[in-house]
């Protein structure tokens, strides 16, 4: 399911896309991340999943600058999500919340640029993968602030 309504669609000034596409199945997830780039990075055009065939669907169609995909999904896992985007020019990252050595061997195997921890910082992800522009620095938003943005 794609959650039209918790879609950010800004354009940066300049007008160059920073276009990210995030995969998780848990729309709770999506929603609180969402809130998080409206207040903090608002120039990112943020489009999230919670079906992997979806997602993989439309970053095929048009390849976005980054992509964030959960590991641990019914359908598709983000293994499988990473092997189906490699031919794409996306940077794709895997977060999990059973990050281990293992699964960030395998992960870096099927193409993922890089795999983070869950609970994560998206506007650092955001900063280190240089969606926010070219001197962008990390923000370090507070898991709190996540938390409470979250909650409204």
């Amino acid at each position: 399911m794609r959650l039209d309504s918790d879609e950010v669609v800004l354009t940066p000034p300049g007008g160059r896309s920073r276009r990210v596409v995030m995969l998780d199945d848990d729309p709770t997830q999506l929603r609180i991340h969402t809130r998080v780039v409206q207040r903090l990075a608002p120039g990112v055009n943020l489009t999230s999943f919670t079906d992997p065939a979806q997602a993989v669907d439309a970053v095929l169609e048009e390849p976005p600058r980054l992509v964030i995909t959960d590991f641990n999904m019914p359908s598709l896992d983000g293994i499988a999500v990473c092997e189906r985007l490699r031919a794409v020019a996306a940077t794709v990252v895997l977060v999990s919340g059973e990050l281990n050595l293992e699964l960030r061997l395998a992960a870096k195997a099927a193409g993922a640029a890089a795999c983070f921890p869950k609970p994560f910082d998206i506007i650092e992800i955001f900063s280190f993968f240089g969606v926010l522009g070219p001197r962008s620095e990390p923000i370090g938003v507070s898991l709190s602030f996540q938390r409470e943005v979250g909650a409204h």
